[in-house]
Protein backbone atom coordinates (compact mmCIF):
# COMPACT_ATOMS: atom_id res chain seq x y z
CA UNK A 1 0.00 0.00 0.00
CA UNK A 2 1.03 3.61 -0.54
CA UNK A 3 -0.62 6.78 0.71
CA UNK A 4 -2.23 9.35 -1.55
CA UNK A 5 0.15 11.93 -0.09
CA UNK A 6 3.22 9.95 -1.17
CA UNK A 7 1.79 9.28 -4.65
CA UNK A 8 1.35 13.03 -5.10
CA UNK A 9 4.80 13.81 -3.66
CA UNK A 10 6.47 11.33 -6.05
CA UNK A 11 4.14 12.28 -8.95
CA UNK A 12 3.46 8.64 -9.75
CA UNK A 13 1.32 7.59 -12.71
CA UNK A 14 -1.92 5.96 -11.59
CA UNK A 15 -3.78 3.01 -13.03
CA UNK A 16 -7.50 2.71 -12.40
CA UNK A 17 -8.57 -0.35 -10.43
CA UNK A 18 -11.51 -1.62 -8.45
CA UNK A 19 -10.27 -3.26 -5.28
CA UNK A 20 -12.02 -4.04 -2.02
CA UNK A 21 -9.97 -4.53 1.14
CA UNK A 22 -11.29 -6.03 4.34
CA UNK A 23 -9.93 -4.70 7.62
CA UNK A 24 -10.26 -5.87 11.21
CA UNK A 25 -13.91 -6.16 12.07
CA UNK A 26 -14.72 -6.94 8.43
CA UNK A 27 -14.96 -3.24 7.58
CA UNK A 28 -14.51 -2.79 3.84
CA UNK A 29 -12.45 -0.09 2.20
CA UNK A 30 -12.49 0.52 -1.54
CA UNK A 31 -9.49 1.55 -3.63
CA UNK A 32 -9.76 3.01 -7.11
CA UNK A 33 -6.12 3.42 -8.15
CA UNK A 34 -2.77 1.68 -8.09
CA UNK A 35 0.78 2.69 -8.93
CA UNK A 36 4.05 0.94 -9.65
CA UNK A 37 7.01 1.84 -7.48
CA UNK A 38 10.65 0.84 -7.72
CA UNK A 39 12.13 0.51 -4.25
CA UNK A 40 15.92 0.50 -4.06
CA UNK A 41 18.36 -0.15 -1.27
CA UNK A 42 20.69 2.71 -0.37
CA UNK A 43 23.45 0.25 0.53
CA UNK A 44 23.37 -2.45 -2.15
CA UNK A 45 22.22 -3.15 -5.69
CA UNK A 46 18.94 -4.60 -4.42
CA UNK A 47 15.86 -3.18 -6.12
CA UNK A 48 12.32 -4.42 -6.57
CA UNK A 49 9.40 -3.07 -8.58
CA UNK A 50 6.15 -3.37 -6.67
CA UNK A 51 2.55 -2.66 -7.63
CA UNK A 52 0.93 -0.68 -4.82
CA UNK A 53 -2.66 0.13 -4.01
CA UNK A 54 -3.27 3.80 -3.22
CA UNK A 55 -5.03 4.49 0.09
CA UNK A 56 -5.76 7.70 1.96
CA UNK A 57 -3.97 6.57 5.13
CA UNK A 58 -2.19 3.41 6.28
CA UNK A 59 -2.00 4.02 10.03
CA UNK A 60 -1.29 6.72 12.57
CA UNK A 61 2.24 7.83 13.31
CA UNK A 62 4.61 5.11 14.48
CA UNK A 63 5.84 4.76 17.09
CA UNK A 64 2.87 6.48 18.75
CA UNK A 65 5.23 8.31 21.13
CA UNK A 66 8.96 8.96 21.45
CA UNK A 67 11.00 5.95 22.53
CA UNK A 68 13.95 6.61 24.80
CA UNK A 69 17.16 5.85 22.95
CA UNK A 70 18.94 4.37 25.94
CA UNK A 71 19.04 1.00 24.14
CA UNK A 72 22.42 -0.20 23.01
CA UNK A 73 22.82 0.31 19.28
CA UNK A 74 26.16 -1.23 18.44
CA UNK A 75 28.65 0.85 16.47
CA UNK A 76 28.66 -1.60 13.55
CA UNK A 77 24.88 -1.31 13.08
CA UNK A 78 23.76 1.28 10.55
CA UNK A 79 20.01 1.70 10.85
CA UNK A 80 17.70 1.85 7.83
CA UNK A 81 15.72 4.43 9.82
CA UNK A 82 17.98 6.31 12.24
CA UNK A 83 14.86 8.01 13.65
CA UNK A 84 12.97 4.78 14.45
CA UNK A 85 12.35 6.11 17.96
CA UNK A 86 10.53 9.28 16.82
CA UNK A 87 6.86 9.29 15.69
CA UNK A 88 6.60 9.56 11.89
CA UNK A 89 3.97 9.21 9.19
CA UNK A 90 3.80 5.80 7.54
CA UNK A 91 3.49 6.18 3.75
CA UNK A 92 4.28 2.68 2.47
CA UNK A 93 3.34 -0.75 3.76
CA UNK A 94 5.21 -3.63 2.16
CA UNK A 95 3.34 -6.91 2.15
CA UNK A 96 4.34 -10.45 2.97
CA UNK A 97 4.90 -11.35 -0.70
CA UNK A 98 8.42 -9.90 -0.61
CA UNK A 99 9.06 -9.86 3.15
CA UNK A 100 11.58 -12.71 3.22
CA UNK A 101 13.47 -11.26 0.26
CA UNK A 102 14.21 -8.21 2.40
CA UNK A 103 15.70 -10.15 5.31
CA UNK A 104 19.40 -10.94 5.66
CA UNK A 105 21.10 -13.33 8.08
CA UNK A 106 22.18 -10.81 10.72
CA UNK A 107 20.26 -10.59 13.99
CA UNK A 108 21.47 -8.95 17.20
CA UNK A 109 19.80 -8.37 20.57
CA UNK A 110 22.24 -6.22 22.58
CA UNK A 111 19.93 -6.01 25.60
CA UNK A 112 17.25 -8.30 27.06
CA UNK A 113 14.92 -5.32 27.52
CA UNK A 114 15.54 -3.56 24.20
CA UNK A 115 14.70 -4.19 20.59
CA UNK A 116 16.06 -6.91 18.33
CA UNK A 117 18.07 -5.58 15.40
CA UNK A 118 17.43 -7.43 12.13
CA UNK A 119 19.64 -6.97 9.09
CA UNK A 120 17.76 -6.28 5.84
CA UNK A 121 18.65 -5.26 2.30
CA UNK A 122 17.82 -1.72 3.43
CA UNK A 123 20.25 -1.88 6.45
CA UNK A 124 19.30 -2.75 10.03
CA UNK A 125 15.82 -2.34 11.50
CA UNK A 126 14.78 -2.29 15.15
CA UNK A 127 11.90 -4.67 15.88
CA UNK A 128 10.02 -5.93 18.90
CA UNK A 129 8.24 -4.58 21.90
CA UNK A 130 9.66 -1.90 24.13
CA UNK A 131 8.95 -1.61 27.83
CA UNK A 132 7.26 1.69 28.74
CA UNK A 133 9.60 1.97 31.73
CA UNK A 134 12.70 2.34 29.53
Amino acid sequence: FITEEMVQTLRLKRDKIKHVMSRIGEIEQHASSAVGLKIKSRVSDYAVFLPMIVVSKITGQLPPQNIKTSYNVLDNIILADPHFNTPQKIHILLGATHFYEFLCDGQIRPSAIGPLFQETVFRWVAVGSISENN
